[in-house]
């Protein structure tokens, strides 16, 4: 399954969170299929997304929106965003 790591900043964690929210519609008929939002412990307005896709073609198609770019823009986003684009090799354990 394709998957998409994105880290960046925001100005407001709430704010950002809002807007990104109200953008699920859009995301899902991109073909995201979901996936897990985290918050770096020590700074809370850093932000790590894992999201997974239906293709990797829709991921990208996504990431290079216009759209996108304004939602991140109206959200807050303050840094460049690092994008990493990933296979799933399998699972682990400790």
């Amino acid at each position: 399954m394709p998957t998409i790591m994105v880290k960046h900043t925001v100005k407001d964690f709430a704010k950002w969170k809002t807007v990104f929210d109200e953008h699920a519609d859009i995301r899902k008929a991109a073909g995201c299929l979901g996936g897990r939002l985290f918050q770096d412990a020590k700074k809370p307005n850093d932000i790590t997304l894992v999201m997974h896709w239906d293709s990797l073609q829709n991921a990208q198609g996504f990431i290079d929106s216009q759209d996108l770019r304004g939602t991140m823009e109206k959200a807050g986003v303050i840094s460049q965003p690092e994008v990493q684009f990933l296979n799933d090799s399998g699972q682990f354990s400790s």
